[in-house]
């Protein structure tokens, strides 16, 4: 076992999605994807657990992107 904290951002357009696992980990690997005109992509399994403290597995958050010419 493996336990960390992970971080997964999206951008979808003009807006931003931040994931927090604050404690999980990679349960299953897959392959990796790369192309020349497509961003590298992970395949994997990231198993989130309860935070002891207050039972969150995750949390999201939304944002703007602004001024980034997006």
């Amino acid at each position: 076992a493996d336990p960390r904290a992970f971080g997964i951002d999206v951008i979808d357009g003009t807006k931003i999605i931040r994931t927090v696992i604050p404690h999980g980990e990679v349960t299953e690997r897959g392959s990796i994807t790369q192309k020349a005109d497509e961003s590298v992509s992970y395949e994997l399994t990231i198993t989130a657990y309860p935070a002891e403290s207050t039972g969150v597995h995750s949390v999201r958050y939304y944002n703007e992107l602004s001024g980034l010419g997006a």
